[in-house]
């Protein structure tokens, strides 16, 4: 609507409904701008208004996108670590399993090993026994005197006595093997003993110990090197 107020003067655009009546009063012009100057502060208010929602709300969008940013790495983090920490439970767990086998392994290996140490030990016992059962006393003498000598020979003339009962046998093995040593008979010793004398020193022969101390070795640790000793 388009109100001239005076002549010659601007045109004034009034929003608002129209009033009745082809003359308007000046009391009814003023309320209308006054409405029409309330009514643009109002809307100007309102947008204001909105602006501020519009604003806050994208203000909020932006927080909350950032927040649900945050959430989904600190999530991500989170299912990362406990990632990293159930693979490595599971790696420790695998390799105790795998150190568990090894060691059941290497205890069935030392199991078998001892087994087979046991049955070669008495394997070369047996073999061992019937060997020396096969022997003479004197053969047997012999080679004991032959491994003995080589640590007397500095220790003047030698005299092997020897049982009477072995005494034949023995003197026979000695001259068999070439040793020359005097060979004796010693009413004094019994059995399978023996003493290899010189004027400095004097040792003992006793061919069932040295046989049970090479069975005994052979139990522990049972070798050819041993069975051949």
């Amino acid at each position: 609507m388009y109100v001239v107020d005076y002549p010659l003067t601007s045109i004034e655009t009034l929003s608002g409904p129209v009033p009745q009546g082809t003359v308007i009063a000046r009391e009814t012009l003023e309320l209308m701008r006054e409405q029409s100057r309330c009514r643009e502060q109002w809307l100007a208010e309102a947008k204001a208004c909105r602006d501020a929602a519009v604003a806050e709300r994208e203000r909020a969008r932006l927080e909350s996108e950032t927040m649900c940013a945050a959430l989904l790495e600190e999530a991500r983090a989170q299912s990362q670590q406990h990632a990293a920490q159930c693979a490595e439970a599971a790696r420790r767990e695998a390799l105790a399993q795998t150190l568990d086998w090894l060691v059941d392994e290497a205890s069935m290996e030392r199991a078998t090993v001892r087994s087979l140490e046991r049955r070669i030990a008495e394997a070369l016992i047996g073999a061992l026994s019937n060997f020396v059962a096969t022997l003479d006393v004197g053969e047997r003498f012999a080679h004991r005197v032959a491994n003995t000598l080589p640590s007397l020979v500095r220790e003047g003339a030698l005299v092997l006595r020897v049982p009477p009962a072995h005494h034949e046998a023995v003197t026979t093995a000695l001259q068999r093997a070439n040793i020359v040593l005097a060979c004796t008979p010693d009413p004094a010793l019994t059995g399978h003993h023996a003493r290899l004398e010189s004027e400095w020193v004097t040792l003992c022969l006793d061919l069932d110990a040295d046989l049970a101390a090479v069975v005994e070795r052979l139990r522990v640790a049972p070798s050819l090197e041993v069975a051949y000793g």
